[in-house]
């Protein structure tokens, strides 16, 4: 899959920070929905050292199957039909990859 670049300015409709059960293993990462009903990945989360908290993810990747929903609510119950436990996202801005490190440790992030 080919990177795909998103600029600080981009049109998001919802962004979600997500954990699911894959055949080998579980991943997180964040997922974006473009204005224009495109969804967007990026794998990744945080880490954890002594004190301190950082995040880092890779590059924003399109998703093949995503039908162009772009109603937010309606792409939450589809994203959770296909077995991804939503939550809030990470402090990352959308147009960076790492953020950090702040001291402590955040606590869990939130269902949506």
């Amino acid at each position: 899959m080919e990177d795909v670049v998103v600029e600080a300015d981009t049109v998001v409709l919802g962004r979600w920070g997500f954990a699911a059960d894959t055949d080998h293993s579980w991943v997180t990462g964040e997922l974006l929905l473009r204005g224009d009903g495109v969804l967007l990945r990026r794998y990744g989360g945080d880490s954890r050292r002594g004190g301190v908290t950082s995040w880092r993810f890779s590059a924003w990747q399109v998703v093949s199957w995503w039908p162009g929903e772009a109603d937010p609510d309606a792409a939450v119950q589809r994203l959770k039909q296909h077995a991804y436990d939503l939550y809030e996202p990470s402090p990352v801005p959308i147009d960076a990859t790492e953020a950090g490190p702040v001291a402590g440790h955040p606590g869990p992030a939130r269902p949506v």
